[in-house]
């Protein structure tokens, strides 16, 4: 589920956002390539960190907003590294979708909250992931993105699992109900889940009018059209006193030289 020759498939330079392939070198310890692959939730026991999910934030993230507000399509991936990476090149969203696997390794710590705070060597050397990572990963995909409840993130996974070119686990539709502390935060998957939230927050244009609209409302441009809008208002201003002058001298006139009946 970690590919441990993911950089000899890549060329030398190849990045993606925050995202850079390594392999498992033969002098390298595994616990550190993974450590390394994953990048982040290395240090588990700090207080403070990781993210808070509330609820406005996963109503945000669910996949029909995702893919209508942003145009994102959505690709299984085998590499549990790329989970929720966004190549935003293709608009493509990477999911790791075997919900299967991920629900086996978790069985085996059940109750899930009492060890969360299991570091990756302590994990390691049972044989498993990360219980934290499990969590985040299996919550991601249920709770944010593909909610059983909401139609909609529903109807699109369907689709995603019947797909006969790159089909999804049908275990991603079976969910088993959130059993994570109120207070569960994000520490693995943390970053790029601010990204995808952060980008929605912006709602990059994708066309002309989306554009132009964008740039209708934005800062950098209010005071350019709060100064056209004055000038304007200054050009009528003169056309108005120029005509009421006109009229005013052709009253004169009239007055002066008033037409014999």
């Amino acid at each position: 589920m970690v590919d441990c020759s993911a950089q000899s498939s890549h060329a030398a330079d190849y990045s993606l956002g925050t995202y850079k392939p390594v392999s498992w070198q033969p002098t390298e310890r595994f616990v550190d390539f993974v450590k390394l692959s994953l990048g982040l939730g290395v240090k588990l026991e700090n207080e403070g960190m990781g993210m808070a999910i509330n609820k406005d934030f996963k109503a945000s993230l669910k996949a029909w907003k995702l893919r209508k507000r942003l145009g994102i399509k959505f690709q299984p991936t085998n590499d549990l590294t790329k989970h929720l990476l966004l190549d935003r090149r293709r608009n493509v969203l990477f999911i790791f979708h075997h919900v299967k696997f991920l629900k086996t390794q978790a069985g085996l710590y059940l109750p899930i909250q009492k060890s969360l705070g299991l570091t990756i060597d302590e994990s390691l050397k049972k044989g498993t992931l990360p219980p934290q990572l499990l969590a985040e990963t299996l919550h991601s995909i249920q709770a944010v993105l593909f909610p059983p409840h909401n139609k909609k993130a529903a109807r699109i996974l369907k689709k995603l699992i019947a797909n006969h070119d790159t089909p999804f686990d049908p275990e991603c539709a079976r969910y088993d109900g959130e059993t994570l502390p109120k207070d569960f935060r994000y520490i693995y998957w943390a970053k790029r889940i601010a990204d995808l939230h952060g980008l929605l927050e912006k709602w990059p244009p994708r066309n002309s009018i989306e554009r132009w609209l964008q740039w209708q409302s934005s800062e950098g441009n209010a005071l350019l059209v709060a100064f056209i809008a004055l000038l304007i208002s200054i050009i009528i201003g003169i056309i108005s006193i120029g005509l009421s002058a006109v009229q005013i001298w052709i009253s004169w006139m009239a007055w002066k030289h008033p037409v014999e009946s």
